[in-house]
């Protein structure tokens, strides 16, 4: 018993620092305008502190992340049909 609550106490004390932790350097203006326009978008004063002051906008899907997109849904598809069948207790060839 006493083991399991030195465990939590622990794990929850290391929760509790990587919560706390600094989360680095902040990237500079001209690494995100370089990032942005990488992918299509153009960089805008964002709304709130949280967002670092910037974001990019009007990003264009390229082919790649499309054929990425298309390849989830059917993958979440499949996954669906699965535990439907699963669910009413059929087997997964039936």
């Amino acid at each position: 018993m006493r083991r399991l609550v030195f465990a939590v106490t622990v794990s929850a004390g290391l929760m509790t620092l990587g919560a706390c932790a600094s989360l680095g350097e902040r990237s500079t203006l001209a690494e995100l305008k370089e990032r942005c326009d990488a992918r299509g978008g153009e960089l805008t004063p964002g709304n709130s502190a949280a967002e670092g002051g910037y974001r990019c906008t009007g990003v264009t899907i390229n082919a790649a992340s499309a054929s990425a997109q298309a390849s989830h849904g059917r993958a979440m598809g499949q996954m669906s049909r699965a535990v439907e069948r699963s669910l009413a207790g059929r087997g997964p060839g039936n």
